[in-house]
C-alpha cells in the first residue's frame, strides 16, 4: 500500500500538475470534514484514500481524452473516480448517484474547487440523458452484467466504459460473452495486486440466432 507520499509522486509521474494535487488536497479535506456527520467512506478507506481512491482513479487519466466527453460516472458515491477526474480537467463529466446526502456532498465539493461538474440525483437505471456518454466509468457498484446493462443505453457508439474490477472479473465475464458484443481489455491496477480495470468499447446487443 502506497503511502501519501509515494501516491502523489506517483501522480506527479503520471503527468498530474502540483497544482491539481493542491486541489484534491482541498477534496479531500472537504471529505474528510462531511464524513463525520455523514457516511461517505468507511473509516479504514479514508486512511487510505490517497492510494485507495485517488490513484486508483486517476490511473485511468491518460485512456480518457480530457478535452472529450461528456463523461457519466455510475454510483458516484463520494466521488470517485469521477470527482477525481474532474479534478484533473475531464470536461463534461455528469455524476449520477442516488443518495441525496452524498449528491448534496459532491455539489459543495464543485461549488467549492470551481469546478463545472453536473450532479445527478437519481437512480442510474433511471437516468435519461440529453446526449449519450463518450466515456462511462463505474467503480464498486455493481456485476459486470449490471452495468453493461446500465451503460449500453447511455454510451455513444464509439465511447468506452472503464469498470473497476476485482478477483472476480473473469467470471463476471461470463455471464455477458452470449448475450453482448464488445471489444474488451483487462488493465492491471496500479494500486491493487488483485484490482483491474474492464475497458469496453464497440458495445451492443449479440446479434439473435435465426
Amino acid at each position: 500500500m502506497k503511502t501519501e507520499v509515494a501516491a502523489k509522486k506517483t501522480l506527479v509521474d503520471i503527468g498530474v500538475s502540483r497544482e491539481t494535487i493542491k486541489q484534491l488536497d482541498a477534496y479531500l479535506e472537504l471529505l474528510r470534514l462531511w464524513n463525520r456527520s455523514t457516511n461517505l467512506v468507511g473509516a479504514r478507506s479514508l486512511s487510505e484514500v490517497w492510494n485507495r481512491h485517488v490513484l486508483d482513479s486517476a490511473q485511468i487519466c491518460s485512456l480518457v481524452d480530457l478535452e472529450d466527453g461528456p463523461l457519466f460516472d455510475l454510483g458516484s458515491g463520494a466521488g470517485f473516480p469521477g470527482m477525481v477526474l474532474a479534478i484533473l480537467g475531464c470536461r463534461r463529466v455528469s455524476l449520477i448517484e442516488s443518495s441525496k446526502k452524498k449528491c448534496l456532498f459532491l455539489s459543495h465539493v464543485s461549488r467549492t474547487l470551481g469546478l463545472t461538474v453536473k450532479v445527478v440525483n437519481s437512480r442510474v437505471e433511471c437516468y435519461k440523458p440529453e446526449e449519450r456518454a463518450k466515456f462511462v466509468t463505474s467503480r464498486a457498484l455493481a456485476s459486470v452484467k449490471t452495468l453493461i446493462g446500465y451503460s449500453q443505453p447511455l454510451i455513444s457508439e464509439d465511447g468506452r466504459c472503464f469498470f473497476w474490477k476485482g478477483k472476480n472479473l473473469d467470471q463476471e465475464l461470463t455471464e455477458v460473452k452470449n448475450s453482448w458484443s464488445m471489444e474488451i481489455e483487462q488493465l492491471t491496477s496500479i494500486t491493487s495486486v488483485e484490482g483491474k480495470i474492464l475497458a469496453i468499447s464497440k458495445l451492443g446487443l449479440q446479434n439473435s440466432s435465426p
